[in-house]
């Protein structure tokens, strides 16, 4: 058994997720999703479980489902303070992500385990790239009219996807300081580059400030469509239908550009994904994706 620890927005959920079923496919076993987080998390930004909306292969990992995996049992409370301690009483089981980057040796692990860490990392997931493609997608229960009118309009238009991430980027002091936030000047200059290279693009807008877009995006391009009214999930899944990306350095857009299955798409990126130099982003960004 795999359980995969979920923390974060969607984003960080699909990459949790990805990595989580990379191992369960490889051990041919089955997947379960830890999302305690959801419930005791404090003093962060406010988040929620994002997965449900999709057609995700796993199971919610119960208090049984850890034990079994850890070995956990009446003594826990004593086995978690031994190891904060630094003795190493879960042993191989527990999996905890050292830094940001890719740690190939993970994947190397044959036996069962609970992941916990971010995963930001296309090279975990890679080989199964076919069956998210299938996964993540929109469950039928979710899927409503604007989104489905919203979707086939995208499909038909040379669109380009412009992902603009704000929100505790901007005001979080200490988000501030390790991320970073993309400025004018880099959207402005992708939008010159996709209107250099793509025939009668037509640009749609994703971000959590809206109003600060409509003040700050050229306002010479056009046309362009400032995307409101549907849910993240649903911004997401329109992303990716769109033929190109500019993208935010935001787990969110990244996943956008990811599941383009556009064999010519042009995703451009932020050249500096994260501010914080102790973050490794260097194999994050696919090689074919443009640095502005």
């Amino acid at each position: 058994m795999i359980i995969t620890k979920l923390q974060g927005g969607l984003g960080n959920q699909l990459f949790q997720y990805a990595i989580g079923r990379r191992l369960a496919i490889d051990q041919k076993t089955e997947l379960k999703i830890d999302i305690d987080f959801y419930d005791i998390q404090a003093n962060v930004t406010k988040r929620d479980f994002k997965l449900k909306a999709f057609q995700i292969n796993a199971d919610f990992a119960t208090k049984a489902d850890k034990i079994a995996v850890l070995g956990l049992s009446v003594f826990q409370p004593i086995k978690r303070r031994l190891w904060k301690m630094g003795f190493d009483i879960f042993r191989w089981n527990y999996i905890r992500e050292s830094s940001y980057g890719y740690h190939s040796e993970v994947l190397n692990h044959t036996e069962s385990a609970h992941l916990d860490g971010y995963w930001q990392c296309p090279l975990y997931f890679e080989s199964i790239r076919s069956v998210l493609l299938n996964e993540i997608t929109i469950e039928n229960k979710f899927l409503t009219e604007p989104f489905q009118t919203k979707s086939k309009e995208i499909n038909i238009k040379n669109s380009v996807a412009i992902h603009v991430r704000r929100g505790d980027y901007v005001s979080n002091p200490i988000v501030n300081q390790q991320f970073g936030v993309c400025s004018v000047e880099f959207y402005n200059t992708a939008i010159q580059y996709i209107l250099e290279k793509v025939d009668k693009p037509e640009f749609y807008v994703f971000s959590d400030d809206i109003t600060w877009c409509k003040q700050n995006i050229d306002s010479q391009i056009t046309p362009v469509n400032f995307v409101t009214g549907f849910s993240d999930y649903e911004d997401l899944i329109l992303m990716s239908k769109c033929k190109h990306q500019i993208v935010s350095n935001s787990t969110f857009g990244w996943w956008g550009a990811w599941l383009n299955q556009n064999p010519t798409k042009i995703v451009i990126a932020p050249a500096v994904w994260y501010v914080d130099p102790t973050l490794d982003t260097t194999q994050l960004i696919p090689s074919e994706w443009i640095r502005l």
